[in-house]
């Protein structure tokens, strides 16, 4: 998981940090690639978890918030499964 550390608007609006871009990639037991994808996360967001289970599924926990640190109008959290036993 990515994300940037803060920056300066041209209007000189500071962006707090956040915005989680997620890049994943599946390599088999020799190192070869398999899959990968991105998935950005909508509004502003924070990475909360990430775990690796035996089977190696990968699960992500995101926190995602309004740009001025409010809630959303929604859910706040967002949990997304990837992945699928291959060996």
């Amino acid at each position: 998981m990515t994300g940037y550390t803060g920056y300066e608007r041209d209007d000189g609006f500071f962006m707090p940090p956040g915005d989680t871009d997620i890049f994943l990639m599946e390599f088999d037991p020799e190192g070869e690639f398999l899959w990968s994808t991105v998935y950005t996360m909508p509004l502003e967001n924070t990475p909360v978890l990430m775990e690796v289970d035996e089977e190696g599924r990968v699960y992500l926990l995101v926190r995602s918030m309004e740009e001025d640190g409010s809630p959303p109008d929604g859910p706040d959290h967002l949990l997304l499964t990837y992945g699928r036993v291959r060996y």
